[in-house]
């Protein structure tokens, strides 16, 4: 069965053309999914948002900053999550709980119910959704708070695939991403092109030094996450280390369990 959609599923500054706007600070307490408040033990900024000059989208987005960010000078590992409409709440409440030393950056698909995701996240969209993420997005965000090099992306569904996007396309070298978690990621929108782009990346270096975890839901894109798994594991890359789960659930629930069984892996 696949599914495209998911459904229930510092400083402050900006550049020339681009706005970053914020309707509200922080907060430090949330709505469990028990409909229990939730108190932080770090703080959360909400309603945060930023217009892009390539996209010409306002994305909102949503940031936690661990307990002890306020009382040292040092730099954090940050965690960027798509579809943050749906995942910030229970994401950054799984990282506070256990006290997790990282920032975790949330990024809405645009305008409310838009489903923008379609155009950034499949096709050629995704070529300017990487453009704008990498060269207007993380570099606003790592200008704002203290992070370091070490960045993680979070995608489920399609953002599982855009996430697939910014893997085949990591430069020679030093990654963008140290890290990937793609939870059941609608692969089988993967198209000729990008089998062309992959391959011809290992071709240019069998180097990627990256740790990628996968899990997949059944009913889902079990089938897709399998093939993209083999895919990967037969190029017998250096450097990659591969971790797999998988789901007996529906698609639209398999986000919060992945993050909560693997997070411990990466932080």
């Amino acid at each position: 069965m696949c599914l495209l959609v998911l459904n229930g599923c510092g400083k402050s500054g900006s550049s020339a053309g681009v706005s970053a706007s914020s309707s509200s600070s922080s907060s430090s307490s949330s709505s469990s999914s028990s409909g229990q408040a939730y108190a932080y033990i770090g703080s959360v900024q909400t309603n945060l948002s930023y217009t892009s000059t390539i996209t010409g989208v306002t994305y909102p987005y949503h940031v936690y900053l661990p307990f002890n960010y306020a009382l040292t000078t040092k730099t954090y590992p940050v965690i960027y999550g798509t579809d943050a409409q749906w995942t910030f709440t229970h994401f950054s409440q799984t990282l506070d709980a256990r006290h997790k030393d990282v920032i975790f950056v949330g990024i809405e698909e645009g305008p409310l119910n838009s489903n923008r995701r379609f155009d950034d996240f499949l096709g050629v969209g995704t070529r300017n959704y990487m453009k704008f993420f990498k060269t207007e997005f993380a570099p606003f965000i790592e200008n704002t708070y203290r992070t370091n090099a070490e960045r993680t992306y979070v995608g489920t569904s399609l953002g599982g695939l855009m996430g697939s996007v910014f893997l085949y396309s990591e430069p020679v070298g030093e990654p963008f991403f140290k890290n990937y978690m793609l939870f059941d990621g609608s692969f089988f929108a993967y198209d000729a092109t990008d089998l062309e782009v992959e391959l011809a990346r290992f071709n240019t270096s069998k180097q990627l030094n990256i740790t990628l975890v996968l899990t997949s839901a059944n009913p889902g894109n079990v089938d897709s996450v399998d093939a993209f798994q083999l895919r990967y594991q037969s190029r017998n890359y250096e450097g990659l280390k591969i971790y797999r789960r998988s789901y007996a659930i529906p698609h639209n629930d398999v986000a919060n369990p992945s993050f909560d069984d693997n997070i411990d892996l990466l932080y």
